[in-house]
C-alpha cells in the first residue's frame, strides 16, 4: 500500500494512513487467532517467528496516527488490543525483557488515553495480568509488577472498581505469600493489607468492600503473625497483629473465637518483646 501511495502522482486521501494501519491490525489480529487455533508444532514455531516480526510495525503504525476524536478512541482500542497481543507472544516465546517493557510503557497514562474510557490502561493491564498468571514460567517479579500497577492506577471510586481493587489486592498478595523471599514480601504483604484498611477509612469503600475479602484480610495477618513469631521476628509479628485488629472493626461477623484468637497472640507477642527487651537492657 505504501509503494502504491508513494508511486502515485495524485495527493493520497489524508484517511490512508488510518485504512493502512487498520488493515495491519486485522492482519496481525487474523494471524494470531490463528496460531492460537493451530496444533501442529512446526506451523505453530513458524508463525510465532512471523507474528513477532510483524508486531513492531503494526505497533508503530497505530502509533504514528494522529486522528481526532471520536476515531482516536478507536485507534486508542486498538493499540492496547495491540499490546496485549505482543504480551501474549511475549509469554508464547519467553522473551521476558519485552514484556516488562511493555508493561512499563502500559503503566504511564498519556495524553494519548482515550478520552471516552480513562480506565483503559487499567483494563489493558489486568488483560496482561489474567494472561501472565497462565505462564507458570513467568519472571514472578513482572508478576508483581503488574499486579502492582493495576492497584496503583485503579481509582477506587465506585462499587465495581472497589470489588476490583479487592479482588486485585488478594491476587498480589497471594503471589507475594506464594513467593515468599522474606523480609521484603513480608513488608510488600503488609504494605499491601494496608493499604487496603487506609481505603476502608471511607464510607463508600468500607460500605462496598466483600466481606469475604475482608475477612481473608483478617486470616492473612493472622496467619503471617503467627508464622513470624514462630520465626523469631516479633517487631514484624507484632505489626501484623496491630493490622489486624484494626481490621476487625469492619469484620462484624468475624467470631468472639477468632477475635480472642488474635488478642491471645497479640499479647504473647508483647509479653515476649517486653522480656526480650528487659534481657537486653
Amino acid at each position: 500500500m505504501q509503494e502504491c501511495i508513494g508511486a502515485t502522482e495524485v495527493e493520497a486521501d489524508p484517511d490512508v494512513p488510518i485504512h493502512h494501519a487498520v488493515a495491519q491490525f486485522c492482519c496481525f489480529a487474523g494471524k494470531l487467532f490463528t496460531f492460537r487455533g493451530t496444533e501442529d508444532d512446526e506451523q505453530k514455531r513458524d508463525l510465532l517467528h512471523a507474528l513477532n516480526a510483524y508486531a513492531p510495525g503494526c505497533r508503530e503504525a497505530l502509533h504514528s496516527l494522529h486522528v481526532p476524536h471520536p476515531k482516536r478512541a478507536e485507534i486508542e482500542m486498538m493499540i492496547k488490543s495491540t499490546d496485549l497481543f505482543i504480551a501474549e507472544l511475549c509469554c508464547e516465546s519467553g522473551t521476558w525483557g519485552e514484556l516488562e517493557r511493555l508493561i512499563q510503557q502500559n503503566t504511564i497514562r498519556t495524553e494519548e488515553d482515550s478520552p471516552d474510557d480513562p480506565h483503559l490502561s487499567v483494563r489493558t493491564l489486568e488483560a496482561m495480568a489474567s494472561l501472565i498468571l497462565r505462564y507458570p514460567l513467568c519472571p514472578s517479579n513482572l508478576t508483581h509488577d503488574v499486579l502492582k500497577a493495576i492497584l496503583m492506577m485503579l481509582r477506587v471510586d465506585t462499587p465495581q472498581n472497589i470489588n476490583t481493587f479487592a479482588r486485585w489486592n488478594r491476587a498480589l498478595i497471594l503471589h507475594l505469600v506464594n513467593r515468599g523471599s522474606g523480609e521484603d514480601d513480608d513488608a510488600a504483604i503488609y504494605y499491601s493489607i494496608e493499604t487496603a484498611r487506609k481505603h476502608l477509612e471511607s464510607t463508600e469503600v468500607s460500605k462496598h468492600y466483600p466481606i469475604d475479602e475482608l475477612r481473608w484480610l483478617w486470616s492473612t495477618c493472622y496467619n503471617k503473625a503467627l508464622e513470624l513469631r514462630d520465626l523469631g521476628d516479633l517487631g514484624a509479628a507484632h505489626a501484623f497483629c496491630e493490622l489486624g485488629m484494626s481490621l476487625s472493626r469492619w469484620c462484624p461477623n468475624l467470631g468472639a473465637g477468632w477475635q480472642k484468637s488474635m488478642q491471645r497472640l497479640y499479647q504473647e507477642i508483647v509479653y515476649r518483646l517486653a522480656e526480650r527487651s528487659s534481657r537486653t537492657e
